[in-house]
């Protein structure tokens, strides 16, 4: 297996492209996988979904000792049990920990999803944030979370998280789990990405000298999640194009769905107005608790197969 130092020219590139930089890469202990002897134990024997060449990225726990490895091949192959799509990063089987890609003992977190996007992170957050990385929005299930008692917690995901409904609900789940866990506070970071761009992406359209300060700005304006899994932002964005589509969206939504889904779009729609507008979060004949309307919303995005009406098509739409 190859060791730290055997990291290739274009595989340094590529990090230092993605606002990684040297200091960290050294330190995180990357190396190329040149050919399957250099692979971890695991991933050699993925022959298919762990082609070579590609970059072998340590986990490590709390007290820096490795406990797993990701790896990113440069040309990823497509994983049958994701419906063809690229497996962009490996991981060695049965093994779901956190990369404890920082620590300071400090009892501020910056907990990023995507390897590249936390390496990212240790570039460029303040010396007074740990730098917790987990694979994927939806790996935390089954984590072991009580490392962040008594935290103060600020949450970095991909950008898709304000357009995915499906994201904006491990977004939710994630947030309630670090709750329950012990966090005293969960708050969600909103870098100007779009589409799927990680916190690396963005950093990286930044001059070198700007990153920080950026980053700085962007986890003071962190935010609280409501209920359907979006930040205030993002909801009043919804609520906005709600008022302006509501009725044919109902009337669109009954013609592709049963009766019970089209109602339940409608209480969706009508809580996220209510929110924005300072009302009640109940109507007075709507005596139901208000996680069900998070339940309602992501049930309706999933039943409707139109994208003109999709809760997704709600937020990626321009405003009326």
């Amino acid at each position: 297996m190859s060791g730290y130092d055997d990291l290739t020219e274009e595989h340094r590139a590529f990090l230092n492209a993605h606002a990684i930089d040297d200091d960290v890469i050294d330190a995180a202990g990357l190396w190329s996988a040149l050919k399957r002897d250099d692979l971890p134990g695991g991933i050699d024997r993925m022959v298919t979904l762990a082609p070579v060449p590609g970059i072998v990225i340590p986990y490590r726990d709390a007290d820096g000792k490795v406990t797993s490895y990701r790896y990113r091949p440069d040309n990823p192959a497509p994983d049958p049990k994701r419906d063809g799509k690229p497996a962009k990063y490996v991981g060695q089987p049965g093994v779901n920990v956190p990369n404890f890609a920082r620590v300071n003992e400090s009892d501020r977190v910056l907990t990023v999803e995507g390897e590249k996007q936390t390496l990212a992170a240790c570039s460029y957050a303040p010396a007074d944030l740990d730098v917790i990385g987990i694979p994927g929005c939806s790996v935390w299930h089954g984590m072991d979370l009580s490392f962040m008692e008594g935290k103060t917690v600020y949450v970095a995901f991909d950008a898709d998280r304000r357009t995915n409904p499906d994201v904006a609900r491990e977004a939710a789940g994630f947030a309630g789990a670090l709750a329950k866990a012990g966090a005293v506070s969960v708050r969600f970071v909103n870098p100007p990405g779009e589409g799927k761009d990680g916190l690396d992406d963005v950093l990286a359209r930044l001059e070198e000298d700007e990153r920080t300060d950026a980053l700085v700005s962007w986890i003071e304006a962190a935010e609280e999640l409501n209920a359907l899994g979006l930040t205030y932002d993002g909801l009043h964005r919804t609520a906005v194009l709600a008022e302006a589509q509501r009725q044919y969206v109902t009337r669109k939504a009954r013609e592709l769905v049963d009766d019970q889904i089209a109602r339940e779009t409608g209480h969706a729609i009508d809580w996220a107005a209510r929110a924005i507008n300072g009302a009640d979060w109940l109507d007075a004949d709507e005596p139901e608790p208000r996680a069900c309307f998070e339940v309602r919303y992501l049930a309706a995005c999933r039943a409707r197969t139109s994208s003109e009406v999709s809760g997704r098509g709600f937020i990626d739409q321009e405003e009326p």
